[in-house]
């Protein structure tokens, strides 16, 4: 692991970003599931 390569963190685990790898099976890959945030507004105001 080079001194500024980054860690990724998949399934619980952290990994070098050289040795991290999803299988192209992976649920989130194939169907692009995903955790999104928003807020609503109503006439401008949150």
């Amino acid at each position: 692991m080079s001194e500024r390569e980054l860690l990724i963190y998949i399934d619980g685990n952290f990994y070098p970003e050289s040795e991290a790898k999803i299988s192209v099976f992976d649920h989130g890959f194939l169907y692009g599931d995903g955790v999104f945030e928003g807020i609503r507004s109503y006439n401008g105001v949150v």
